[in-house]
């Protein structure tokens, strides 16, 4: 296993427990070409691209320099906390009258037909 920390310096962690790292000055990773920042994951092995906050993914892609966990960013009023996404398990959306939810919730009419 690759350790992060011999070929790049730990930069800061995230809310969620991600650790981001950035490579020395004049040391490439070994990992992928060009790549000078990346993520280390809380959960390796159940991950996706919303496991990283917004204000992380900026400083990822180089959209900003301003490192999250030495710089405090302008938040928008109606902001809220970044979650990993629930897709795909059994926390997800489940709209009203959806099969997932048992066909004794079904009690309710699709359409009532106009009259008049």
């Amino acid at each position: 296993m690759l350790r992060s920390g011999s070929i790049g310096k730990f930069v800061g962690q995230d809310a969620l427990g991600n650790k981001y790292y950035e490579a020395y000055e004049g040391i490439a990773s070994p990992v992928q070409t060009g790549r000078h920042r990346w993520v280390e994951y809380a959960n390796r092995h159940n991950y996706n691209l919303t496991s990283v906050p917004p204000e992380w993914h900026g400083w990822l892609h180089h959209i900003t320099d301003h490192c999250p966990a030495n710089h405090k960013f302008l938040e928008a009023p109606f902001k809220i906390p970044a979650e990993v996404t629930k897709t795909g398990t059994l926390e997800n959306y489940q709209p009203k009258g959806s099969w997932s939810q048992g066909p004794a919730r079904r009690n309710w009419k699709k359409y009532t037909a106009w009259t008049g």
